[in-house]
């Protein structure tokens, strides 16, 4: 029989054959061969079956990769069913040997029961067998295996005899030496080296036993043997470069040291474990640096206490006690593989005045480096989580438009598996925030570096959210926070913005066809990974909350919008509503009569304008309707008498007057332009139209009797109050007080 390819788990493909003669179950086996690239196995010999038994011998073997071939004929014997659950094997000295390496294999069993095997090989390079396996094995030379076990009915008496090395990827050396019985296992040598250094050593005597007749529970412990272990453990930096893919952190010198006596029921010992410096692996959660890593732990019949737990987190000290009780049922669940129960322990965690500089480091563009915490945690049996932990004089980053919430004070309060924010002071701008609320630490979010379940409220009269010489926006905030597992955080509740002014060009806000976020509605972005993915959800109403005041347009607005979307791509669906105003040109001033500018679901990124205004001017009643988008508005213009849109546009832009009865001169036009072009400086600087708009001024609504343009100013002395002077169309001046005696 011959096989083209065989396909085997965990091996590469095979080529093999088999050419045999014999009469029913007695059979000689001619030639029996397996290759692969890099690798051919070639054996004969014979087999024969009587009724529950098989029996042969071989007669060649060699496996030429290992350079290997068989010493003499080893006879075989394997026998089934003869007892229930028993089976037997007997394999005479099977001895192969090569230039300078041998394999011998040997022993009877009747398994469970009774066994006697023995096993040797010297300098056999296991590396050979990769042109045989899918992946290839490292270069590793076992120099020295001796090994047997030998038991009736009982506990086993083995031995193990062991050196070996490898040269790739790591050069390192591993030797063992262990005899055990049914008193229990002495570990006479275990060690692992690099070159020039010993990096792992152990030796003592465990009280363990292997019995085979026992099945699952193989391995069993002595609770009154002997118990004498001492273990030390400090790997090189080499080593750990090469092992670090496979650990779940990287450490840098780690130091381990273990002694432990008594008896399996009652250990004592101590345990000390130091490391100069441990990175955590990437999560959501920016990981801190852990450095200067010390742990004492001491073991007593009764409970295993931590004496002494120290490390430096972002370079400031933290500090760790406690104890976990332990009692004869948890050292004998150990000796069998249970886990203790972690509730029963009690710890005590604190961090006294570290600097809040050293977790700015973590978030750079959320965290300002100023400010202390103070950190004192207390677990008690049951998971009881009992302390608080108090931040004092900290500061963000500026935060969008709104800028850094300074002088942050709070205190955090801990009982059982909750977290609730006792008190908060913050301020932005000048307003005072408060923040309430909770955290649910029952689940293990944290440790996986992920954010915990949270509801917060936060609250602030007159928080400025926009601060810059061209505008302040504040408002009435009431917002709620709800994070729950599976998703990002939601921001919900109501922002009631008031008391806001925007002295800046309008030409600012229009997005154009490409924008990024913060120069698009609502025009704010926050791309800090911490805080961009949370999402919005925030209804906004101010009722003649924002006073512009720009060289074409000033008035007042009202606001009706919905924010959707995330802190970084957020999104505003509404309408701004003109509720007083007036459209500037240099030689006209158009009053709003309504006006609105809408967001739509549709184009949320390119506000919709319907605006209607009127003036007169020159003796004409003008009229104009705006529409379209922002950044692409359609004009129509109208008047009474009835002109053209061309001579509409020269009227109020150039001052051109239709009809020659009357024109301006030269100077007129240009004192005109100057009062255009200043009243936004005027503006600025807090004269003329500042936030309150105390002073108006309209002028060339008729031309008086000597041909000259008309003129009202009006200048508020406060809400109702104001002086008047005007000159008339009969060329008088006049002037006076006005009280407003109602207005809507």
């Amino acid at each position: 029989v011959r096989v083209a390819e065989a396909r085997l788990p965990g091996l590469r493909p095979l080529q093999a054959g088999a050419r045999w003669r014999g009469t029913l179950t007695n059979l000689a086996l001619e030639n029996l061969e397996a290759s692969a690239p890099g690798f051919e196995l070639s054996a004969a010999g014979t087999v024969a079956r009587a009724g529950r038994q098989l029996s042969g011998r071989l007669d060649r073997l060699a496996i030429r990769d290992l350079e290997l071939t068989l010493a003499r004929p080893a006879e075989f014997t394997a026998a089934w069913g003869v007892r229930p659950g028993e089976w037997r094997l007997q394999l005479d000295r099977l001895e192969l040997n090569g230039p300078g390496r041998q394999l011998e294999l040997g022993g009877q069993l009747i398994w469970p029961g009774v066994g006697a095997v023995r096993a040797a090989a010297q300098n056999l390079d296991l590396s050979r067998l990769s042109g045989l396996l899918a992946r290839p094995l490292d270069p590793v030379l076992i120099n020295n295996l001796s090994l047997g076990a030998n038991w009736t009915n009982g506990p086993a008496d083995y031995y193990l005899r062991a050196a070996a090395a490898s040269l790739a990827p790591l050069p390192f050396s591993a030797t063992a030496d262990l005899r055990g019985n049914a008193e229990g296992l002495v570990l006479r040598e275990l060690t692992l080296a690099t070159p020039g250094a010993t990096v792992a050593r152990a030796s003592g005597a465990l009280p363990m036993l292997i019995r085979p007749q026992a099945g699952a529970n193989l391995v069993q412990f002595l609770e009154d043997a002997k118990l004498s272990l001492t273990a030390e453990a400090s790997p090189d930096t080499h080593l750990l470069s090469t092992l670090a893919p496979n650990l779940p952190f990287a450490v840098t010198a780690p130091k381990l040291k273990l002694e432990v006596n008594g008896t399996g029921r009652a250990p004592k010992g101590h345990l000390t474990l130091s490391a100069t410096q441990i990175h955590l692996p990437p999560a959501d959660l920016p990981a801190p640096v852990i450095s200067d890593l010390r742990l004492a732990l001491e073991l007593s019949p009764a409970e295993a206490r931590l004496t002494r737990g120290s490390a430096l987190v972002q370079g400031q000290l933290l500090t760790l006690t406690g104890k976990l009780p332990m009692g004869p049922a948890v050292w004998n669940g150990l000796l069998h593989g249970a886990a203790p129960d972690w509730t029963t322990a009690t710890a005590r965690l604190h961090m006294h005045q570290a600097r809040l500089a050293a977790a700015a480091e973590m978030f750079p563009t959320l965290l300002s480096p100023q400010g202390a915490l103070e950190v004192d945690l207390t677990m008690l049996p049951g998971v009881d989580l009992q302390g608080e932990i108090a931040v004092t004089g900290a500061r963000t980053r500026p935060l969008g438009a709104a800028g850094p919430i300074r002088d942050i004070d709070l205190r955090l309060e801990f009982k059982g598996a909750q977290m609730s924010i006792e008190s908060v002071r913050a301020k932005i701008g000048e307003a005072q925030v408060q923040i309430t609320g909770g955290v649910d630490l029952s689940g293990k979010e944290l440790f996986r570096g992920k954010l915990p379940p949270f509801t917060l409220s936060l609250s602030g009269a007159q928080v400025p959210l926009e601060r810059s010489p061209e505008a302040i926006i504040r408002a009435d905030l009431n917002l709620n926070v709800l994070h729950t597992n599976g998703a990002p955080p939601i921001i919900s509740g109501a922002v009631r913005p008031g008391n806001s002014y925007f002295l800046a060009d309008l030409r600012s806000l229009i997005p154009g066809k490409v924008a990024a976020p913060e120069q698009r509605p609502p025009y704010f972005s926050v791309s800090d990974p911490l805080l961009a993915d949370w999402r919005l959800a925030v209804k906004v109403e101010g009722d003649k909350f924002l006073n512009v005041r720009s060289p074409v347009f000033s008035g007042m607005i009202s606001a009706n919008l919905n924010l959707q979307g995330t802190l970084q791509d957020p999104m505003a669906l509404g309408d701004l509503k003109m509720e007083s105003g007036a459209v500037r040109f240099p030689f006209a001033s158009l009053e709003v009569q309504q006006g609105r500018v809408t967001l739509t679901s549709g184009d949320p990124y390119h506000p919709q304008l319907a605006v209607q205004a009127t003036s007169k001017q020159f003796g004409y009643e003008i009229r104009m309707d705006a529409s379209g988008t922002v950044d692409a508005p359609v004009l129509q213009f109208s008047s009474t008498p009835p002109l053209s849109s061309e001579q509409i546009v020269l009227m109020v832009t150039a001052g051109e007057i239709p009809g020659g009865a009357h024109s301006l001169s030269a100077q007129q036009k240009a004192q005109t332009y100057a009062m255009f072009l200043g009243r936004d400086l005027l503006a600025k600087l807090g004269f003329g139209d500042d936030a309150e708009s105390r002073l108006t001024v309209h002028s060339g609504e008729e031309f008086s009797e000597q041909g000259k343009p008309t003129y009202r100013v009006e200048y508020k002395l406060d809400k109702n109050w104001s002086l008047v002077g005007e000159y008339d169309r009969f060329g008088d001046f006049n002037a006076g007080v006005k009280w407003r005696v109602y207005s809507r």
